[in-house]
């Protein structure tokens, strides 16, 4: 009984923490840098975000390749630079779009005076 536990439970499951644990190493030392431009839209609805698309192109690359390391809704993590303002944030998946959507909150646009239709020079890592 105890060699049937070891072999078919406490392996199995020390190999998927093992395994874990690497993801999270790899993930901490992968990042991927885009540069892309695009323009700051409002949202229609109520509570009216502010997002930039990623480009067509870019958003099928990174779908393809990174699409494994989404969260919930489409969620990426990622860090995001304007100019020389840098900030914490995520992509999400937008389906109806068929892109990305990098949410530009309120504090980025008042340190960058940035109002809806502006052109915009990005920098993105994930």
């Amino acid at each position: 009984m105890h060699c049937w536990l070891f072999y078919f439970v406490i392996s199995p499951l020390a190999l998927f923490l093992k395994t874990e644990e690497h993801f999270r190493q790899l993930k901490t030392f992968s990042v991927i840098k885009y540069a892309f431009s695009s323009t700051l839209w409002k949202s229609s609805e109520a509570g009216a975000w502010y997002f930039v698309s990623l480009p067509d192109e870019l958003s099928k690359e990174i779908r393809t390749h990174s699409q494994w390391m989404e969260e919930g809704w489409g969620r990426l993590k990622a860090e995001a630079s304007i100019k020389d303002v840098k900030w914490s944030t995520a992509i999400w998946f937008d389906s109806k779009k068929n892109t990305y959507l990098l949410p530009i909150k309120a504090e980025i646009r008042k340190k960058l005076n940035l109002t809806d239709g502006v052109h915009l020079d990005i920098e993105l890592n994930l």
